[in-house]
């Protein structure tokens, strides 16, 4: 699996979105897009919501897998059993062929107010609106084959200003869950792990980071981003990824593959030896990213309760 989506409700209509915590801005393909199949990915077309407010504003934002523009609206966005009303989201007329290639017809961002990479930044986010209605509801949001429906009757549950991402892999459909508003601490072992959030950036990351490669730790300290966009790949120092792939047999160096990423090939033989494929910036200023193997190992919450902090733990 390359991405976790989600179904949400924009303006009484049904979309699928990319979760994504490495960037803040919620964003649909145009229909008038040609290229787009929307058979499995649902449309939304502002001309048809009672709920739209133009927005005199255009948005063009980056990622690696290429760029999105458009134009800026407000509307009211439903997950779950939440109504988040005026949303700043846009509509993007314009769009790289990755995206248009995607079994999402667009993002939901869940990062902090400020992205990296964005030009006319929003002016409400989605997280900040959810901060600011506090701890009184709770949903429960199921991804994949599973329609979006709020858990009635929390359960194990403390609740705390807080977004907590279940994205464990189990059963065929690979069917996970977006938890607004507590943690529900039957879904992990042990003690929940505690770091403080930065977000000043434009990111939720946690800084003095360091890697561990066997039983050889690193002393890397660095900054990293938290990012379920980033698929299956952990972003590193050079040096942990140098010794990450020394120990893998017939791993062969490409110096650079674009964007300033330094990747290394694995024959398939010994491909199996893991889920998960570990790169480095060539830019040592660059931050370093964790992706998919930190989400589907461990439940995370993103807490905002009191100091903003980064609280996980292995699933149970």
């Amino acid at each position: 699996m390359s991405q976790w989506d989600t179904n949400v409700t924009i303006g009484g209509q049904n979309v699928t979105l990319e979760i994504d915590t490495g960037s803040s801005f919620l964003w649909v393909l145009d229909p008038s897009l040609s290229a787009l199949n929307f058979s499995n990915r649902g449309t939304y077309d502002y001309t048809k919501s009672r709920t739209v407010s133009p927005v005199n504003e255009t948005f063009t934002v980056a990622y690696g897998g290429g760029l999105v523009t458009g134009r800026v609206i407000e509307e009211t966005v439903k997950i779950g059993g939440l109504t988040f009303n005026n949303v700043s989201m846009g509509i993007a007329n314009a769009s790289s062929p990755y995206f248009l290639e995607q079994p999402s017809i667009g993002l939901l961002g869940l990062g902090p107010q400020a992205t990296y990479g964005m030009i006319a930044p929003p002016r409400g986010s989605l997280v900040v609106l959810w901060f600011k209605l506090g701890t009184s509801d709770w949903a429960l949001i199921e991804h994949l084959r599973h329609p979006a429906r709020a858990l009635p009757t929390p359960f194990s549950v403390s609740e705390m200003q807080s977004f907590a991402l279940d994205f464990k892999v189990t059963g065929s459909d690979g069917s996970a869950s977006i938890e607004f508003g507590g943690i529900d601490h039957s879904k992990y072992v042990g003690q929940l792990a505690n770091a403080p959030l930065n977000s000043t950036g434009g990111h939720w990351a946690v800084d003095d980071v360091d890697f561990s490669v066997g039983n050889v730790r690193m002393n890397t300290s660095t900054y990293v981003v938290l990012d379920t966009g980033a698929g299956h790949n952990i972003a590193t120092p050079s040096s942990v990824a140098e010794a990450y792939y020394s120990r893998v047999p017939g791993a062969v160096f490409d110096d650079r593959i674009g964007d300033g990423i330094s990747l290394w090939y694995v024959s398939s033989a010994v491909r199996t030896l893991s889920n998960f494929r570990v790169t480095a910036w060539a830019n040592a200023s660059d931050p370093k990213v964790l992706g998919f193997p930190f989400f589907e190992n461990n439940y995370v919450v993103f807490n905002q309760t009191g100091k903003p902090s980064l609280l996980y733990a292995p699933y149970a």
